[in-house]
């Protein structure tokens, strides 16, 4: 069974336009594996959820109905360690990055 993350951006995404790849990936994972969840991701989301500019793509009772669904479906997880990337180090890395690539490609 798969198990995956998601971002904050992603499943904010997935809430506000289901039909998007964001949308698509997250109801496959609810479908055929388990999404993790950890409490300080699903606080952010919730924050985020929260925030006027959203009203106009989803009222909030669809916000915390989604926030429900996800919860319940999702496995929470625990946060040991925190990696932290910025895109400055990696253009240390492989070169300057300047908006027309992806991070990654050569």
């Amino acid at each position: 069974m798969i198990r995956c993350l998601f971002d904050t951006n992603v499943i904010i995404s997935a809430a506000l336009f289901n039909r998007s790849g964001p949308g698509r990936a997250l109801t496959w994972v609810l479908q055929n594996g388990t999404i993790l969840m950890s409490m300080a991701l699903s606080e952010e989301l919730a924050d985020v959820l929260d925030r006027p500019r959203f009203d106009s793509y989803i009222s909030r009772q669809e916000h915390e109905e989604f926030l429900i669904v996800l919860l319940k479906a999702s496995e929470l997880v625990e946060v040991v360690d925190q990696i932290q990337v910025c895109v400055e180090g990696l253009a240390r890395i492989r070169g300057p990055f300047d908006g027309t690539r992806k991070i990654g490609s050569r």
